[in-house]
């Protein structure tokens, strides 16, 4: 059962350290003045779409089989500990569910159709396989047998996935791409049907060809599936406390703000964690995790490369590294261009702030003016020297945030930026470009970064600051968890700057989709009315080729008008303890700001 409040358990003491001492965990310990924190309240249920009439005949799409754990499994031991900078109130419902909790409870407990393995290459997860019909209208996934979800609410079937798929769509949800996700699933085109227990039909409305992406766990931006059957015997309360998911982790207990503990589901369906419990500690200090860990406390934890010298020095320490698992860029709030000047403008957006224009046409003087001041903030900053100081080398500068260096899929092929799209250090013109657009003393910004976990993200947006001061742009550094960030996004109510770090798609244009589209819950900060009729005439395209002529020219917009300020592409350095060892073989990449596939961490020989 899991509850909101300081339970009379073990738990991690966390405190600062101010004294360089390191700190041992404390053991026991009620604390009476501890009171649970209330759970969101939720809003009202999603609408079901029509059932279709009968099957359409379909054409297979390639998606190879996982294959499943030995039938002879072996029983977990042990407790696995690993310390994070935030996971927030536990919630499973797919509706009110939260980032960043939302990632976390997909890495242990929850899982999607799909997901995202090692190479890039989607595979099946709970759909064993899916295809789409020849007018490219109707998906139809099969679905895996004999998947139990937890805490006796028996096999997984189609009702639980449309259920929980439409939920994360409905009006109201808290999903970054619900938008996205209820044009797919509960489009009034469209419609959605069980053919049977372990079969979905979805009929889109309109093409989609990017209808397996939103499905593809663990990621802040895909649905995980959870038991319909709870929800209609205890209410979506239960769920969202005590949710019962498919995953290789069950829920036991959480408490907001300090840790959530896991129990190993032994003979999962798809792989038994090694370890019998799994303990996510929530610790803010990046020094009190390193301490854990020098300890023994923690056996792995969201480590910072200035950390590395010192996990170094811990007998039979090791690193495990994941390459290019997450972007950074900048983000220029305001650019909310739709509608502006009608009655249907956005009350976010804001011409008064120096990079956006009071003219949302193109080439306009408003237009070029608020340009130059973007890309001086751009070339104002010296990129590899934050690679090579705050990442220690662990990274390598990129050009937008969306277009990767490396990587393949089977579905699009290989995406990289063109030669042109570079960014040069250059403070001289940065000046010389404020100037021309009228800001010679410069002017001020706030600046705040997305604390989502990954290395360097604060150190990194601290480090452009003096850097922009430089050239006359006076910042001010403003820190928030994750959780309400994320809440400003979805209120347009963030009109400074934000430095983000984004797992890399391996298509730009679902990145595309996820932010630059009107009213998405998430996103940049940029809405131009070309973006939305573009987007989703490239998602209708199914022919590869032709949508990757339609990405690039997207590519080629947002690169001169200065749309997208990236910074760097950035390696994950895990640190692992004398317990455990690599198991970089099996992690994910659907969202590799995350540390994965949890039930794969060994224990050392």
């Amino acid at each position: 059962m899991v509850s909101h409040g300081l339970l009379n358990i073990k738990v991690l003491v966390v405190m600062p350290l101010l004294t360089l001492l390191l700190l041992a965990v404390a053991c026991g310990g009620e604390d009476p003045t501890q009171t649970p924190q209330p759970i969101a309240t939720s809003p009202p249920a999603a609408t079901a779409v029509p059932v279709a009439p009968a099957p359409v005949a379909t054409v297979p799409v390639a998606a190879p089989t996982p294959t499943r754990a030995p039938a002879a499994k072996p029983t977990a031991k042990g407790q696995l500990n690993i310390a994070l900078k935030e996971t927030g109130v536990f919630n499973a419902h797919p509706r009110t569910t939260k980032l960043p909790m939302r990632s976390w409870i997909q890495v242990a407990g929850f899982e999607g159709l799909a997901t995202l393995d090692i190479d890039r290459e989607i595979k099946p997860q709970l759909a064993k396989e899916w295809s789409v019909s020849p007018d490219s209208l109707v998906w139809t996934f099969k679905l895996q047998e004999g998947v139990q979800l937890h805490k006796g609410y028996g096999e997984m079937t189609a009702d639980d996935v449309i259920y929980s798929i439409q939920q994360a769509g409905a009006e109201g949800s808290f999903f970054s791409t619900a938008k996205v996700i209820r044009d797919q699933w509960s489009n009034p085109k469209g419609w959605v049907k069980a053919v049977d227990s372990h079969t979905v039909q979805v009929h889109t409305g309109t093409p989609k060809w990017d209808m397996v992406y939103w499905n593809m766990t663990p990621s802040g931006s895909s649905v995980h599936i959870v038991s319909k059957k709870q929800v209609d015997e205890k209410g979506e309360t239960e769920s969202e406390r005590n949710g019962a998911g498919t995953g290789p982790w069950e829920i036991d207990e959480a408490v907001s703000g300090q840790f959530w503990r896991w129990k190993a589901v032994e003979g999962h369906w798809r792989k038994t964690p090694e370890f019998a419990e799994l303990t996510m500690w929530e610790i803010p200090e990046e020094s009190t995790r390193l301490a854990n860990f020098q300890t023994g406390k923690v056996d792995t934890f969201a480590m910072s490369f200035d950390s590395i010298p010192a996990v170094e020095k811990v007998k039979g320490a090791k690193f495990m590294v994941q390459k290019g698992v997450a972007a950074t860029s900048f983000y220029l709030m305001g650019h909310y261009y739709y509608g502006a000047g009608t009655s249907d403008q956005s009350p976010a957006y804001n011409p008064d702030l120096p990079w956006i224009s009071s003219d949302p046409v193109v080439g306009s003087p408003g237009w070029e003016r608020a340009k130059k001041v973007r890309l001086a903030m751009s070339l104002a900053i010296d990129r590899q020297l934050m690679i090579d100081t705050i990442l220690g080398g662990y990274g390598s500068q990129t050009a937008m945030m969306w277009w990767a260096p490396f990587g393949k899929s089977t579905t699009t092929g290989t995406f990289k930026w063109k030669p042109e799209w570079k960014w040069e250090y250059d403070p001289g013109r940065a000046k010389q470009l404020l100037t021309e657009a009228g800001y010679p003393n410069g002017f001020d910004v706030t600046v705040t970064p997305a604390i989502r976990g990954a290395p360097g993200e604060v150190e990194a947006c601290e480090a452009i600051m003096p850097m922009w001061e430089a050239v006359g742009i006076k910042a001010k550094f403003r820190r928030l968890p994750y959780s309400s960030l994320s809440q400003e996004y979805r209120e347009r109510a963030v009109d400074g700057v934000t430095c983000h770090a984004s797992h890399p798609f391996v298509d730009p244009l679902l990145g595309f989709t996820q932010v630059h589209r009107t009213k998405e819950r998430g996103g940049t900060g940029i809405e131009y009315p070309a973006f939305d009729d573009n987007i989703d005439k490239a998602n209708g395209i199914f022919d590869r080729d032709e949508r990757i002529k339609v990405t690039y020219e997207l590519g080629d917009f947002i690169w001169d008008n200065v749309l997208d300020v990236a910074l760097y592409y950035v390696d994950f350095v895990y640190p692992l303890g004398p317990r455990i060892d690599d198991w970089s073989e099996n992690l994910r990449y659907a969202d590799a700001r995350l540390m994965s596939a949890l039930e794969y961490v060994p224990h050392r020989k």
